[in-house]
């Protein structure tokens, strides 16, 4: 399988699932001081 097309992919599913953190984390008062992103 092409690396590129499987990192891809991975990187796709990972943000699928990790949406509703990364939305609470940006939403929240530690969204100031959380390196995310």
């Amino acid at each position: 399988m092409n690396p590129i097309h499987y990192k891809a992919g991975a990187f796709i599913e990972f943000t699928v699932v990790a949406n509703p953190i990364y939305i609470w984390v940006y939403t929240s008062p530690f969204a100031v001081t959380t390196p995310a992103g």
